[in-house]
């Protein structure tokens, strides 16, 4: 473990689209995930955006699809 302190919640909010499109590098995507690790509260909202993106994908189908 390191001593270095986690990244703030702004930051990972920062970080959220490219988390999501797993477009971080591996550092970033550590730091991440060590954020996560002990902040419940950033859990809980990664969760409601991965929850929110998966009905939209049902509701309106690939994003790349014809009108």
């Amino acid at each position: 473990m390191t001593d270095k302190p986690c990244i703030t919640c702004k930051e990972l909010y920062e970080f959220l689209a490219d988390y999501l499109d797993g477009a971080l590098v591996p550092d970033q995507r550590r730091e991440f995930d060590r954020h996560l690790g002990v902040c419940p509260s950033c859990v809980a909202y990664l969760d409601g955006d991965q929850r929110t993106i998966a009905m939209r994908k049902e509701a309106f189908g690939p994003a790349d699809a014809p009108a």
